[in-house]
């Protein structure tokens, strides 16, 4: 024990002795470590700073795109409901005054939605890369009127009940499939909110499908209607669970209360009637009759479209603002490391050059003294 104590004061006495005939040595040592740990701040608050930096595009991106979004979504339901009043006044022979006349009032909103819809999307492409659902959404735009034209045309017998739903359904599906796209690379939270606010508009467009499908079977039953009709309800119920895991949890509750109404217990009765092939049970309800019943609970669903797209803008913004924080944080944190490294720098150059000044000094002081030994030496008599 007295040997390693010894030891320990050898070399503690060691490291004293070279401190003090090293001093610039040790002082280089000092600083170098002070410069590393600065350079470890930096790096730190260099790569948190360049990830907020980066999540802060993402989610400014998200909230430019959102004018996009939300143009779509202008023309989705005037788009859904001229597809359920041609089918309807389709597959009732074009006999319906009632639905025509509907029809042509919902084709004068729809022209309204699109010169709305098209100028917001225009304006969007400063900040979107949607050039490809642009294209097509004028394409369609143009097909229209020779569309409405075949419709309303009474010797045209080859236009069927699915060139109707195949016709507009590829808009509302394009459109719809373009809402959310630019959540996929940003929060979490964000896209769980982005992805409930397509399943409500998948939700909603598919029970628009059933409301016309419904109605064209009230006087006329159809094989073909029947399926599309059963085929809508898998869709409505599918994006409803759907709808479930990615909503936020208030906007879920209170559609939980939606699905406890007698308004959605009485659509599901009417689902399952006609599910059943009984359209007798509904005891002799017509198209215009049936239209206005479903149409209520559509109603009661509508206000959701809009919930789920506020959902989303809420909280974008909220992952803005903490990410904004995180990057006035970093940035300082940043910008202080900086300033301490280049203080440590210039501090420690100055050191170097003080004390190798002094150990020039110190050598020519040497060289000085060991110069005049030596002459004298020469001088001195022998």
């Amino acid at each position: 024990m007295e040997q390693m104590r010894a030891k320990a004061g050898q070399f503690k006495d060691a490291v004293v002795n070279n401190y003090q005939q090293n001093p610039g040595k040790w002082g280089a040592v000092a600083a170098l470590f002070k410069i590393s740990l600065a350079a470890a701040v930096i790096t730190m608050f260099g790569i948190n700073f360049s990830i907020a930096l980066d999540d802060n595009r993402k989610l400014e991106k998200v909230q430019e795109e959102m004018t996009f979004s939300r143009a779509a979504t202008v023309m989705l339901e005037d788009i859904s409901i001229e597809r359920g009043l041609s089918l309807v006044y389709l597959s009732n022979d074009r006999d319906s005054e009632e639905f025509r006349e509907r029809l042509q009032e919902q084709r004068n909103r729809l022209e309204k939605s699109i010169e709305e819809g098209m100028e917001q999307m225009k304006e969007s492409m400063k900040f979107t890369t949607e050039e490809d659902v642009l294209y097509l959404v004028e394409v369609w735009v143009d097909d229209l009127p020779d569309f409405r034209d075949r419709v309303d045309d009474g010797n045209d017998k080859n236009l069927t009940i699915s060139d109707v739903m195949d016709f507009y359904t590829h808009i509302t599906d394009l459109l719809i499939s373009a809402v959310g796209d630019f959540t996929s690379p940003t929060d979490g939270d964000v896209a769980k909110r982005a992805m409930a606010w397509k399943h409500m508009l998948f939700e909603y467009d598919n029970l628009e499908k059933q409301k016309s499908l419904g109605s064209s079977m009230m006087d006329n039953w159809n094989q073909d209607l029947w399926v599309l009709f059963v085929r809508a309800g898998g869709r409505v119920d599918q994006n409803q669970d759907s709808f479930s895991f990615t909503a936020a949890e208030t906007t879920w509750d209170s559609y939980l209360d939606l699905l406890a109404s007698q308004e959605h217990e009485r659509y599901k009765e009417v689902e399952e009637i006609l599910e059943m092939a009984t359209v007798e049970k509904l005891g002799g309800v017509g198209a215009v009759e049936f239209w206005e019943q479903f149409s209520e609970y559509t109603k009661m669903v509508q206000p959701f479209r809009e919930q789920t797209m506020e959902d989303v803008k809420h909280y974008s913004d909220s992952a803005l603002d903490e990410t904004r924080s995180r990057l006035i944080t970093n940035g300082i944190g940043l910008g202080i490391g900086i300033v301490a490294c280049v203080f440590l720098l210039v501090d420690s150059a100055l050191s170097a050059y003080d004390s190798w000044k002094k150990q020039r000094t110190v050598e020519e002081l040497d060289n000085k003294f060991a110069s005049e030994a030596k002459e004298a030496e020469e001088w001195s008599p022998t």
